[in-house]
């Protein structure tokens, strides 16, 4: 299974931040922070993003990118 970032899986829908706080009725700044990581989707808005994305909820990883690497190398194995 791929895991990706919330960012990954905009930019390679080539959407823009904006644009999907739009679809969502959130700010810019609020997708900003789930993209980074300082805060985190609910499950309805998550299921919402991985719709837009074209991927399972499963695939996204809702935190930062040192967060992803350390996930990765603890369950490399699993890959």
């Amino acid at each position: 299974m791929i895991i990706l970032t919330l960012k990954a899986c905009r930019v390679n829908s080539n959407y823009k931040r904006v644009e999907i706080g739009t679809m969502l009725g959130k700010t810019e700044k609020t997708i900003y922070n789930w993209e980074v990581g300082l805060q985190i989707p609910d499950r309805g808005n998550l299921a919402k993003l991985s719709e837009i994305y074209g991927v399972h909820s499963d695939q996204i990883f809702l935190g930062d990118k040192s967060a992803l690497s350390e996930f990765y190398k603890r369950n490399k194995s699993s890959f």
